[in-house]
């Protein structure tokens, strides 16, 4: 829940340039782990957004990914907060700019996307939506700067405290779903020197889920072993309550072994058992948690609230 104070840890935290005010980012570094260096950070908001872009430029960041959308905090009318929500803080026309002053953003070119190479007619159809932007900082006390380009993708299919959603909802789509997402980061946000800047609405939950699959598919690549509970530690020592839910956690140990048995790290059979079989199970059993815990709700989630009037 976004508002709950979350530790910042010393020498951890962005700092904007001394030209700036930026009182307080809800942000911390995290790694390097495994060649991967992040910014966990909460969505941007009316109070914050400010704040974000100054830390976006302090930290001279490429790349941004969203897993949650604007304003998707209206689906749940009952602990809305409209000075907590995540707001539109990117533009998605082309060629419009949005000022952050002194920051100006502007759209070179936006996509609704299926999947890479597949895009979207019509919004209730995209999965997620990649822009390109540039930023400019007009220094008030120092010299021109030069304009920055950052790619930007929104996923819009992950719901808040839950798993990302399939299409259509089987076990079998759960877990192509899961190794989807990484892969549809590795293609349109492709590694780059500097961190890849990621946020949800708080940045715990799928913030934390997202950085310890990524930081654990990492380690399974290099090592032909995992250690979950360490990643998600690690990752803590930076971003205090990240993976929030034991789902979340579940989640990201059953999308691990899914991989580990795809790329051959994994063993067919183990003592007697048939892994596909278990790993199997393991969906099923974390599908029924979720769909207990949100009473179905779950399974009506689209993103469509977002384009209505």
């Amino acid at each position: 829940m976004r508002g709950t104070p979350i530790a910042c840890y010393a020498g951890c935290g962005p700092r904007c340039p001394r030209s700036l005010y930026c009182p307080e980012i809800n942000a911390q570094r995290v790694g390097p782990l495994y060649q991967g260096e992040y910014l966990a950070s909460e969505g941007p908001t009316m109070s914050s957004v400010f704040d974000f872009w100054c830390m976006v430029w302090q930290e001279k960041v490429e790349r941004i990914l969203s897993v949650n959308f604007p304003h998707e905090e209206r689906l749940y009318p009952a602990i809305y907060d409209p000075s907590k929500e995540t707001i539109q803080y990117w533009p998605i026309e082309i060629g419009k700019t949005v000022a952050y002053m002194p920051f100006k953003i502007t759209c070179i070119d936006t996509r609704m996307m299926i999947s890479p190479g597949i895009r979207a007619v019509k919004p209730n159809d995209m999965v997620y939506r990649v822009t390109q932007l540039r930023i400019s900082y007009s220094n008030p006390i120092g010299d021109p700067e030069p304009d920055r380009e950052i790619v930007h993708m929104c996923y819009y299919r992950w719901p808040d405290g839950c798993l990302p959603i399939p299409w259509p909802v089987t076990t079998a789509s759960y877990a192509a779903t899961a190794l989807r997402i990484i892969d549809i980061v590795e293609r349109e946000l492709p590694q780059s020197s500097s961190s890849l800047l990621v946020h949800c609405h708080a940045g715990l939950g799928r913030t934390g889920v997202f950085i310890a699959l990524d930081v654990a598919l990492r380690q399974l690549y290099q090592n032909n072993t995992v250690n979950i509970k360490g990643v998600v530690e690690k990752i803590r020592e930076k971003r205090a309550r990240a993976v929030m839910n034991p789902w979340q956690y579940a989640y990201i140990n059953v999308v691990v072994a899914e991989k580990a048995l795809q790329c051959g790290a994994l063993s067919s059979c183990v003592g007697g058992h048939n892994v596909r079989q278990l790993i199997d199970r393991m969906w099923t059993d974390l599908f029924d948690e979720v769909h207990r815990q949100f009473q179905g709700n779950i399974l009506t989630y689209t993103p469509e609230m977002m384009y209505s009037s």
